[in-house]
């Protein structure tokens, strides 16, 4: 075999193998106890909320999985840029517990910061903890929250809910609806 053959086998082992010997995964953040506050739930927890026209929905936690998500291209292997630690969990209705989920809580870390996303099956993100606005405090079914941050999304969504509430340590404790029904955490 000729000179260039050996040459060029050895520029495709090197080139094709080298990649994944040589990178290693970068490290993941982790989410300490007092960011994983923001959503306190565990698979199979209930959540109840009542609201002022005495109307109850409850939600239960299904599929809560924490894992990695590292970024690159298909087949980047342990060379990745970056990793993102996922908190992800789906709201079922009690009612309809096989359908899929009513909301989706997903709560993302990466080295620069911390995203927190409630949303809907289709995507629509309904809270998000860098745009939320903050109450120092508020009244939901008569206990008073305080620290309250909260979204409102735009009445072009059509949804039936336009404001969320989240307060650290509780996670939801609440949300309005268009027609001025407003709904609290039930302990």
């Amino acid at each position: 075999m000729s000179f260039n053959y050996w040459l060029y086998l050895a520029y495709f082992i090197v080139v094709g193998l080298c990649p994944s010997c040589c990178c290693n995964k970068p490290p993941c953040p982790s989410f300490s106890e007092d960011e994983k506050s923001w959503v306190p739930y565990k698979n199979y927890d209930t959540i109840v909320f009542v609201s002022n026209f005495n109307n109850k929905l409850t939600y239960k936690i299904l599929n809560y999985q924490e894992y990695n998500k590292y970024d690159g291209h298909p087949g980047a292997g342990d060379c990745s840029k970056n990793c993102e630690k996922l908190l992800k969990m789906d709201m079922h209705s009690k009612n309809y517990p096989d359908t899929i989920p009513q909301f989706y809580l997903i709560y993302k870390k990466r080295k620069d910061g911390i995203d927190l996303n409630f949303q809907s099956p289709d995507t629509i993100n309904y809270f998000d903890l860098s745009k939320a606005k903050f109450l120092n405090s508020l009244l939901l079914n008569n206990i008073n929250y305080f620290n309250v941050y909260y979204t409102q999304i735009n009445q072009q969504q059509k949804n039936k809910f336009y404001k969320y509430y989240f307060v650290k340590g509780k996670g939801l404790i609440g949300f309005e609806s268009y027609n001025n029904e407003v709904y609290g955490l039930k302990f």
